[in-house]
């Protein structure tokens, strides 16, 4: 480590300490599980679409792991989860309860030493695609898809440029010793670099792009955007599940039986680079029209109960301990639907990078339940009266 350090330091590049590490321990939890959370700017469709064939490259086989290593690996055998989303990408996999030093060795292995073959990238590359059965979920984060072909040289280019030492986030939750992943990651010797310090400019190479989704898929963005930490961020939550979530919600209601628009209608949150974004997405084989849709949504906002905001912070709860696959924040391409060890420790993780604060359902239910009727249809009129397309994918 030593030598190599030298030599790196001649070479004027720079190297920096370990990414921060979080501790999640649970003695009940059945294994580990490690999550790295990788914050990303706005970036270009085609640099996206690079920066998903770099991560599925990286976490099929690395310089210390092969494809079959890491099979042996994980829990369940199964291949290294990831995503990429509006502002992060994400590495997931667990582990028994008894790897928990040979988990830190692949993830770090992952981050700083992948292995960028071309044939590996190639097959990474055509799998890049939109496709019906994934249209939904993938339109939410990607206005459209972009075919690229990459080198290895330009992919380990692109690798170190957003993931090293500054920008990954490391989580790691379940059944060990608490203070232990902080000792054995402090302990280990990979080498991180730091990013280029000026950005060249990067001369991705595209393929034909993909022809997209056969049915209409209409985005509209509500509202002002959030910060990170925004103190509307419990209004927006407790908003998108009144007006998307379920067959009680409104769009339901005014999109769908009302309207004739959408087979299918959702209100949710997403995440940016500079916070969150209160959204729509509406699925019409249909002509389309804002106009209506805000006029009759405002119709049915005015009307709203007590106990139209009960059973919204009711689903929103189920989503968040239970699971249920309806919820209103879409945190990556896999949706609001996630539950299990893997992912209350992505959102322990990702909410700590986020915000900077514990990620705590009763904290926000209970900043939901202050809110009165009247305000809450106070931020539902101001959403709907700037509700403009954002994208539309036909």
């Amino acid at each position: 480590m030593i030598f190599l350090s030298a030599i790196l330091l001649s070479m004027g590049i720079a190297i920096e300490e370990k990414p921060e590490l979080f501790e999640f321990p649970d003695p009940a939890a059945d294994g580990i599980s490690i999550q790295a959370v990788i914050p990303i700017p706005k970036v270009d469709p085609t640099v996206r679409s690079a920066l998903e064939v770099c991560l599925r490259t990286a976490c099929t086989r690395t310089q210390n792991f092969g494809f079959q290593d890491i099979g042996l690996i994980t829990k369940t055998g199964d291949p290294v989860l990831t995503e990429i989303a509006g502002d992060h990408m994400r590495i997931g996999f667990s582990v028994d309860s008894d790897q928990l030093s040979t988990g830190l060795g692949l993830i770090e292995s992952i981050l700083t030493g992948p292995s960028f073959l071309k044939e590996t990238l190639d097959r990474s590359a055509a799998s890049v695609v939109i496709s019906d059965k994934a249209g939904w979920n993938r339109a939410i984060f990607w206005d459209r898809a972009v075919s690229v072909r990459l080198t290895p040289d330009l992919a380990k280019v692109l690798w170190l440029r957003y993931v090293n030492r500054r920008t990954v986030k490391i989580g790691v939750g379940g059944n060990f010793a608490a203070g232990s992943a902080q000792s054995n990651w402090k302990a280990r010797t990979a080498v991180w670099l730091s990013p280029p310090r000026e950005a060249q400019f990067l001369r991705i190479p595209t393929i034909n792009p993909p022809s997209g989704l056969k049915r209409g898929l209409v985005k509209l963005s509500m509202g002002p955007s959030l910060t990170a930490n925004d103190p509307a961020l419990p209004v927006a939550f407790l908003g998108s599940a009144i007006l998307g979530v379920g067959k009680e919600s409104l769009l339901w209601k005014v999109s769908r039986e009302i309207l004739g628009y959408s087979y299918r209608q959702e209100a949710f949150v997403t995440p940016t680079p500079t916070g969150w974004q209160p959204e729509m997405m509406i699925g019409t084989d249909e002509s389309f029209s804002v106009e209506p849709l805000k006029k009759t949504l405002e119709a049915e906002i005015v009307k709203l109960e007590k106990s139209d905001l009960d059973r919204a912070i009711s689903m929103i709860r189920a989503n968040f301990l239970e699971g249920m696959p309806l919820g209103v924040v879409y945190w990556n391409r896999r949706g609001p639907g996630q539950f299990g060890l893997a992912d209350e420790v992505f959102r322990q993780t990702f909410w700590r990078v986020k915000t900077g604060e514990s990620w705590s359902v009763p904290s926000l239910v209970s900043r939901m339940n202050t809110l009165s009727v009247e305000e809450t249809k106070a931020w539902l009129l101001q959403w709907t009266s700037t509700l403009t397309f954002k994208s539309t994918e036909f």
